[in-house]
């Protein structure tokens, strides 16, 4: 029996983690910083093809009631930040149709009421974010495989090679963030609420008003990290998201394909990809009827899809504020 082993008074061994094993503290993020999305081949194929779907907070709150949702309470003086704020833009919010979703268990009355009178606004919200959601990557996740990728591959990158394959698209406006578990502690709202200045950003917290970067700690295992975008809200009403162009040689450095896959047809996969990414087949080309249905969809817009800031600016938290 090790020197850590124990036995408690009903005879157990009990062998408890380390302190140095106890942690479990996420890596500084950085353009080494390694990263993995599990995906269906197609989703493969179009990567390949230098274009990369990103829907909006709005799309992916379709596929989960939980996405986006503030599920926490608000400290008193940013609560009343925010009554004023709504009653500035009531004309804009007025009427403005919402969905209402299941509510996490331990709801209060109080807190249903705020989540109620925010519905309007985080409605916006979701029809001005795009959200690209990938995995920080120490080993594949069975579980992740099962959930995403089960006929599929998972596609390793890094942060930086992320990028540069993005390193052509014009976005005044971008964020790179980890997931949050769970709401902000006691001790953590109670210091943003003594330290709240409305004319004063760099005193918003960084929860303030940021649905999209908290998740219930049920979701823990994904340990995501989400890649933000402002865009423009015509898109997430017309296409649930935005077509971009990107470098997907660049982005993906490695494909690992699933166990469902026949191992000879898990081999035509890596073989096709790896003559990709040699340049020893030809180019995968996007579908020009599909690039000309975006390209109509982008007219209007000058053909950028990232919004240079909100409107109404002042209704919503902007990107590059974030502390």
């Amino acid at each position: 029996m090790s020197e850590s082993t124990e036995r408690d008074q009903s005879g157990w061994a009990v062998a408890d983690l380390s302190p140095e094993e106890r942690k479990q503290e996420l890596p500084e993020l950085s353009d080494k910083t390694p990263i993995i999305r599990y995906i269906r081949l197609s989703t493969l194929f179009l990567y390949l093809s230098n274009r990369a779907f990103i829907p909006s907070l709005e799309c992916l709150q379709r596929l989960d009631d939980f996405e986006g949702r503030l599920f926490f309470p608000m400290p008193a003086k940013i609560h009343e930040f925010v009554g004023s704020l709504f009653g500035r833009f009531r004309g804009f919010l007025a009427g403005r149709p919402v969905r209402v979703p299941p509510l996490p268990p331990g709801v209060s009355l109080e807190m249903l009421d705020a989540i109620n009178g925010m519905k309007p606004w985080a409605k916006e919200l979701a029809r001005r974010r795009a959200i690209w959601c990938w995995n920080l990557f120490e080993s594949e996740s069975n579980a992740m495989w099962q959930l995403y990728g089960g006929k599929g591959v998972a596609i390793k990158s890094t942060i930086g090679d992320l990028k540069k394959a993005l390193a052509s698209f014009e976005c005044a406006r971008r964020l790179i963030v980890p997931v949050r578990y769970g709401a902000p502690s006691g001790p953590e709202v109670s210091a943003a609420d003594a330290n709240f200045d409305p004319q004063n950003k760099a005193t918003w917290p960084c929860w303030f008003m940021r649905p999209y970067l908290f998740k219930l700690p049920a979701y823990r295992y994904e340990q995501e990290i989400r890649f933000v975008f402002g865009i423009h809200p015509k898109l997430a009403e017309e296409a649930s998201g935005v077509l971009v162009e990107l470098d997907g040689k660049t982005l993906i450095r490695e494909v690992s394909v699933s166990d469902s896959i026949p191992r000879d047809e898990a081999r035509l996969i890596i073989d096709l990809w790896l003559k990709v990414k040699r340049d020893e087949l030809p180019k995968l080309v996007y579908p020009l009827n599909h690039q000309d249905i975006w390209d109509e969809r982008l007219r209007p817009l000058r053909g950028i899809p990232f919004t240079a800031e909100d409107d109404p600016a002042e209704l919503f938290p902007d990107l590059t504020d974030y502390r």
